[in-house]
């Protein structure tokens, strides 16, 4: 990710947004090389489900699905089909058929023009400090008029379809790494939201000042920014473009509970909560916002 900056400091020390998006939950090693690895003994029980109609999950979720889209359930079956079957599934059933780039999966499916959409939607998924899955929308109202660039990245991002609901193999790269409490946000990434351009350190666009449920991003990446407090102090270097709708920021609220551990940005220094397991989410168009 981008760099960052070191913000303001709180009591728990965590300071300012920075545009890290690293996590050490996720072993990089296919399993293909390293089967013998004790590392990679598969679990008891390789998939879990709390509810008889939540979507099938494998326990080693982030890595199942990276290596599922980097073609190990063809390359080393045996491993994968007792460790990962459902992400091999998922993965078989994108590569069957392209999730269609128009499907919009909270709203009626007819909704095909983005002249409809007041904004998007991000369908969270996540487990809970209690160990059940979760699953929840966060909607943000877009503001074409003060941030035309930024929000127009934005639903080019939808329609792209790299996040939309089904897909593994990309969708990662929309999820929620990093919480802090304390000091008042909620940070990720959502692909594409590059696109709308900037340096760091230099708002691009708009004059909204940041406030709880504000929602943007940080200029020279795919950085999204979600404030759960006020800080006003963003306003000259981070680009607002939309508003949290207010009942789902009880969503983001639970977010702030889930278990973190520090990261010290190597540049700056500055102290992270870095979430322990990064929380997926999907991107789509939204008319009820």
């Amino acid at each position: 990710g981008t760099t960052g900056t070191t913000g303001t400091t709180g009591t728990t020390g965590t300071t300012g947004p920075t545009g890290t998006t690293g996590t050490t939950t996720r072993s990089k090693t296919p399993p293909t090389t390293t089967t013998a690895n004790a590392a990679l003994t598969p679990p008891k029980t390789a998939a879990r489900k709390t509810h008889p109609h939540e979507p099938c999950a494998d326990e080693r979720r982030e890595e199942c699905e990276h290596w599922a889209c980097f073609g190990e359930c063809l390359k080393n079956p045996k491993f994968m089909r007792k460790s990962c079957p459902c992400a091999c599934e998922a993965a078989a059933n994108e590569a069957a058929a392209e999730v269609d780039k128009r499907r919009v999966a909270f709203e009626d499916p007819a909704v095909a023009s983005t002249a409809t959409w007041k904004g998007v939607a991000l369908g969270v998924d996540w487990t809970d400090v209690r160990g059940d899955r979760r699953a929840a929308r966060v909607r943000i109202v877009l503001n074409r008029t003060d941030a035309p660039t930024a929000t127009a990245a934005v639903l080019d991002a939808v329609r792209e379809s790299a996040c939309a609901p089904g897909k593994i193999c990309g969708g990662a790269a929309c999820h929620i790494h990093r919480v802090e409490p304390t000091y008042g946000l909620v940070q990720g990434n959502l692909k594409g939201l590059g696109k709308a351009g900037g340096k760091f350190g230099a708002r691009t666009e708009g004059t909204r000042t940041w406030t709880r449920g504000t929602a943007g991003y940080i200029p020279g990446g795919d950085n999204l920014l979600i404030a759960t407090s006020d800080h006003k102090e963003w306003d000259p270097s981070f680009t607002a473009f939309g508003e949290v709708v207010d009942e789902d920021m009880a969503v983001l609220d639970e977010l702030l509970d889930l278990p973190t551990e520090p990261f010290e940005h190597p540049e700056f220094k500055t102290i992270m909560a870095m979430l322990k397991t990064k929380v997926r989410f999907t991107l789509e168009g939204a008319a009820d916002v």
